[in-house]
């Protein structure tokens, strides 16, 4: 081989090494690409995650506030059955206790 032809073979080589530097260069810079990508898509499945377990634990929070109120309400309306039951049967014994009170007292004051 002459000189002309190893310069020839030489700027071949070179440019092959260029255009596969270049090449490794957008391939390295594509895979980047992709992995910011991958990284915001993971991101917003968190979010969005976070998000559905936020709306499903208020949801649930809900749902026990409903029940605690039901049962507040259930409770009160028993507390109110038995304060009745309760203020009747003290009507009922104040009067008895009254007339026994107004006999001791008519016997007493009487001699009877």
């Amino acid at each position: 081989m002459d000189a002309k032809s190893i310069e020839m073979v030489l700027i071949n080589i070179i440019d092959i090494d260029k255009k596969t530097d270049a090449e490794v260069q957008k391939v390295r810079s594509e895979i980047e690409e992709r992995k910011n990508q991958l990284k915001d898509i993971i991101s917003e499945i968190e979010e969005n995650s976070n998000a559905r377990q936020f709306e499903h634990g208020k949801k649930l929070y809900e749902r026990i506030l409903s029940e605690a109120a039901l049962e507040t309400e259930k409770i009160q309306t028993d507390n109110l059955k038995n304060l009745a039951s309760m203020e009747q049967l003290f009507n009922e014994k104040k009067a008895i206790m009254i007339d026994k009170a107004l006999k001791k007292l008519s016997v007493d004051k009487w001699g009877s």
